[in-house]
């Protein structure tokens, strides 16, 4: 397993509630501080969990022009800066092992497992 995209980008999750989640949905692609450094939070693929996990990961991408992205209220940095973050790991095709087979295949992965 790895955990870099490509050589520019690395992904980083972080296990919140539902509670949480809730609050950080509506911002997907907005910029945030997190391990001392800019990062995009990505939370679109909660949109097609069709059976969700809980404690949801949130993914935040660092590298690339995170600051060109908006940035997120106080009130959503806040509870970013509460979450423990841990670089993601990645299977050897790059696809994520919390993605279910489905979504791997939608992203160009094989679908099995």
């Amino acid at each position: 397993m790895r955990t870099r995209v490509g050589r520019l980008f690395e992904t980083f999750v972080a296990a919140c509630s539902d509670e949480v989640a809730k609050e950080l949905a509506a911002y997907d692609h907005h910029y945030v501080w997190a391990e001392g450094r800019a990062g995009v939070i990505l939370t679109y693929h909660w949109l097609t969990d069709e059976a969700p996990t809980t404690p949801r990961l949130l993914k935040i991408v660092f590298g690339g022009p995170a600051l060109q992205h908006p940035p997120a209220p106080p009130h959503i940095q806040a509870l970013v800066t509460q979450l423990q973050f841990a670089p993601e790991e990645r299977n050897d095709d790059g696809s994520s092992p919390q993605l279910a087979p489905r979504q791997r295949k939608k992203q160009g992965g094989s679908g099995e497992q």
